[in-house]
């Protein structure tokens, strides 16, 4: 029998608290004394399948996967599952032995990660992931600053049904006036933007409860890992973060330039 959306989201919530909780080491368990002993294990169970929890050492403790930790490891996951599947093709079409070690983690029984391999599969899931009805959008992007145009246009029109949106976008170099203009208009309609030389990941989460990530990202175009869980979500918003609040601020950066 499959549970109830409001039993699944209780399992989430309570696993996001616990999440927190074995982060900051807290002492206090108050949490786990008010909690229904069967939500409480699901919640510890799903910490543990979606890769966030596990037992120390000596599996004496229950400790949390620091979240970049944890997205790294998916993704190398992912590109195992990816090879994988790279070397079952080449011995069905070429008879080439696959060569590859089967990986010890699948997607078969998931729902809640997908893999999207190929280029047109991959523009065709970003575009649906842009246009998707969303109250929040948080994104950092390796690529820079886009000039002014299309892209202008749609955060402006986003912003402006009120969606709140963080960009982090690279920026090594001073800024042309084409990414000037672009800057401008997304601030002024209320987007909050930061710039770094080097952001550690591409990413798009949506409404924190849909994530979207490069399987490699070092060919950010070849695959994505579409992620529905809100725990997920809430990880990886945590790297997003830390992103965001290395970054600086484009007005800083701007009157930096100006003023060199």
């Amino acid at each position: 029998m499959q549970p109830s959306s409001e039993a699944v989201s209780q399992v989430e919530r309570v696993a996001i608290e616990l999440y927190e909780m074995l982060r900051c080491e807290r002492g206090d368990v108050a949490i786990v004394n008010d909690l229904n002993p069967a939500v409480l294990q699901r919640s510890w169970g799903l910490l543990q399948r979606l890769g966030l929890g596990e037992f120390d050492d000596d599996a004496e403790r229950c400790v949390a996967v620091e979240p970049a930790v944890a997205v790294a490891r998916l993704l190398g996951l992912c590109r195992q599952v990816l090879l994988t599947r790279e070397g079952d093709v080449a011995e069905a079409v070429w008879g080439t032995p696959a060569g590859v070690a089967p990986p010890r983690w699948t997607l078969d029984d998931r729902t809640d990660i997908r893999l999207v391999a190929g280029r047109r599969a991959v523009a065709a899931a970003l575009a649906d992931a842009y246009r998707a009805p969303a109250s929040s959008r948080f994104t950092v992007h390796s690529d820079p600053v886009p000039e002014w145009g299309r892209s202008t246009r749609a955060d402006v029109e986003m912003a402006g049904r009120g969606v709140d949106i963080r960009q982090v976008y690279r920026c090594r170099s001073d800024l042309s006036d084409g990414q000037r203009r672009h800057l401008q208009a997304v601030t002024e309609a209320g987007v909050s933007v930061r710039l770094d030389p080097s952001p550690a990941i591409d990413l798009i989460i949506v409404d924190g409860a849909s994530v979207v990530l490069p399987a490699d990202p070092d060919r950010p175009g070849d695959a994505l890992v579409l992620i529905d869980s809100a725990l997920w979500a809430h990880a990886t918003r945590l790297v997003a973060d830390q992103c965001f609040d290395a970054a600086i601020d484009h007005a800083v950066l701007v009157t930096t330039s100006l003023s060199a």
